[in-house]
């Protein structure tokens, strides 16, 4: 199963060539966690073939929500020579002014032995504003570096760092610049870590793993509706909307006298009494990975205008999936639904061969209103089914055709007071209600 994300983007910039393996294990952690990774060199966004190429890596860098820079030992190409700007210093410089208006955020990280060698320097030393997160005991990454332009090297330190200016609002007492804090690292557990922190990370089961043993959940509930007729596999609950129209259940006949019985036809029995019989079978299902599938937030959308999390169309079809298989799953609604099947079993009046039966109004609601929410049920876990092992697309509302009650002259009342989310959600706004803390 491939498992897209729309989540917050990361840009990583690096040389290559010293950073190759870690930025790909950081591309695979992240994007395990529900972040879009953009490595420049595995092609993650378009990149013109033409000598202004750099410039799609800047506009990336703008579209991105989260810069990651890896300083190493490699100065890496140039940008512009005469300046002595390096192609990863001018994505940096891209990044950081992306930062000053608050558009992303910046997370500057060092290698130990790099910024070690650095502070050797003569030219004094880096370190007010270093984030140590190396750990002693853990094998460094690349050993002591050669520097390939020790000089370079140092000044794009000195510029990330940020100490002159740090300085310099402090004397006029104004705040300091932004995104400067630079995180020194040994492993890639240490800047794992550093990211964990930075971005508040969880760590999570891959979400292709949680989705596939929600459907093994899913198909374990659906073979206790399922059966096998003639060779073929049906589900009652097919025919169960037709039998509500043929059944034209209305108020007069079936709220009134609750003893009062009513003629209804052998096939609409026999109909009524397959339901029975199938849904009478005791359900042992649990549904652990559904509910982790509702809140992984790998599966979640981002909204990068308001730099929100939402659901997504598959969370929220899970989340009415759960929502319904537990309410036919819990044992209070099982057993009151089947003593009132039991009743309908034992009251229905009529031999087999005869063409009209006659069954209590009341044994016929409650069966009926109860197959209702085993057909809505049914529906959700065949919708999720038929997008997780099949490929089709989410349909957001699977269970429309299904009448809100079986009460014919009701149907349309109940519907029509029916409250819509999206119109809740307004009106509360209207009320002008404050949260208290």
């Amino acid at each position: 199963m491939h498992i897209m994300t729309s989540g917050p983007r990361v840009f990583v910039s690096s040389t290559i060539r010293d950073f190759e393996d870690l930025r790909s294990a950081l591309k695979y952690e992240l994007e395990g966690l529900g972040y879009r990774v953009l490595l420049s060199e595995l092609a993650d966004f378009e990149k013109p073939i033409d000598p202004n190429a750099y410039d799609a890596c800047f506009e990336a860098i703008r579209e991105s929500d989260v810069y990651v820079l890896l300083v190493g030992g490699r100065r890496g190409g140039w940008y512009d020579k005469t300046q002595g700007v390096s192609i990863t210093q001018a994505e940096y410089r891209e990044a950081y002014e992306e930062a000053r208006r608050g558009n992303l955020t910046v997370i500057p990280c060092v290698r130990k032995p790099v910024w070690d060698r650095v502070r050797s320097l003569p030219e004094g030393t880096l370190e007010s504003n270093v984030d140590r997160t190396a750990s002693d005991g853990e094998e460094e990454i690349g050993g002591a570096p050669d520097l390939e332009d020790p000089a370079h090297v140092r000044r794009f330190l000195a510029e990330i760092a940020r100490a002159e200016e740090i300085e310099a609002a402090v004397e006029a007492g104004e705040s300091g610049p932004k995104a400067n804090w630079v995180h020194v690292f040994s492993s890639f557990s240490d800047l794992m870590e550093i990211l964990r922190v930075a971005l508040r990370l969880k760590a999570e089961v891959s979400a292709a793993v949680v989705l596939d043993l929600a459907a093994e959940e899913l198909i374990d509930f659906a073979q206790q509706i399922v059966t096998r007729r003639k060779g073929r596999l049906a589900t009652a609950l097919d025919f169960l909307p037709e039998l509500v129209r043929e059944l034209d259940m209305s108020s007069e006949t079936y709220l009134g006298d609750v003893n009062r019985r009513v003629v209804i036809s052998r096939e609409t029995n026999a109909r009524l009494g397959a339901i029975v019989i199938e849904l009478m079978r005791r359900m042992d299902c649990t549904f652990v990975a559904l509910e982790r599938a509702t809140y992984l937030a790998s599966l979640s959308e981002y909204d990068r205008e308001t730099r929100t999390v939402r659901a997504s169309p598959l969370q929220k079809a899970c989340m009415r999936a759960l929502k319904a298989v537990r309410l036919v799953s819990d044992e209070g609604f099982r057993s009151s639904w089947s003593e009132n099947s039991r009743g309908f079993l034992t009251e229905s009046s009529g031999s087999r061969e005869a063409a009209i039966w006659e069954v209590k109004c009341s044994t016929i609601l409650l069966v009926v209103a109860g197959a209702l929410q085993y057909s809505r049920a049914w529906l959700e876990v065949e919708n999720l089914l038929l997008h997780l092992k099949h490929g089709r697309s989410l349909d957001p509302d699977p269970t429309r055709d299904v009448p809100v009650t079986p009460i014919r002259d009701q149907a349309a009342e109940l519907t029509g007071e029916h409250v819509g989310r999206d119109e809740l959600v307004r009106w509360i706004g209207t009320r002008g209600y404050v949260r208290r803390r």
